[in-house]
């Protein structure tokens, strides 16, 4: 029961680091939304290197469903993604969507490559 509640804990710490950190990265704003953006980014590389460096331990799931989760967001790109519908800004609209997509499956890519590459070890 009590590994089962310092789990409960963890995630739940590390979500709320991610989530802080994602509300800091969204003040960053421009043509696109720049820190939510770099948000899921980081988030898709910080969970694709926990799976490769701790495989499906304590401390990779921690980072995955807690710091990831915490600091990626899909409602926030639908919601910005709408605001520039909403303003007619249909082209700015589509790259929002096809960056905030793609950019983080990249970085997920990138993560991998360099790990079965070998150019990281993974942990422990």
């Amino acid at each position: 029961m009590t590994d089962s509640i310092f789990y409960f804990l963890s995630i739940a710490l590390f979500g709320g680091l991610g989530s802080a950190l994602r509300f800091v990265f969204s003040r960053w704003q421009g043509r696109v939304p720049w820190g939510i953006l770099m948000a899921n980014m980081l988030a898709a590389a910080a969970a694709t290197a926990a799976t490769f460096g701790w495989s499906h331990s304590l401390a990779s799931q921690i980072c995955v469903y807690g710091f990831a989760g915490g600091l990626s967001t899909f409602g926030s790109v639908s919601a910005q993604t709408y605001e520039f519908f909403k303003a007619g800004k249909i082209n700015r609209m589509l790259g929002n969507a096809a960056l905030q997509i793609g950019l983080p499956i990249l970085a997920t890519i990138v993560v991998a490559v360099v790990y079965v590459a070998g150019a990281i070890r993974p942990i422990g």
